[in-house]
């Protein structure tokens, strides 16, 4: 995999499902919308509650 390409699947990875804001790494919230953040692993999106 190429640079553009991890690029790209990690600005979608860390964008928030709910408002579409960029998540932080450091924050287990979204900052925009305070929503609790979801990863992805293995295709399914699991809580990090």
């Amino acid at each position: 995999m190429g640079l553009e390409k991890f690029v790209e699947i990690e600005n979608q990875r860390w964008l928030c499902p709910v408002c579409g804001g960029m998540l932080c790494v450091h924050r287990n919230f979204c900052l925009n919308c305070k929503k609790i953040k979801m990863i992805q692993e293995n295709s399914t999106m699991k809580s990090l509650e």
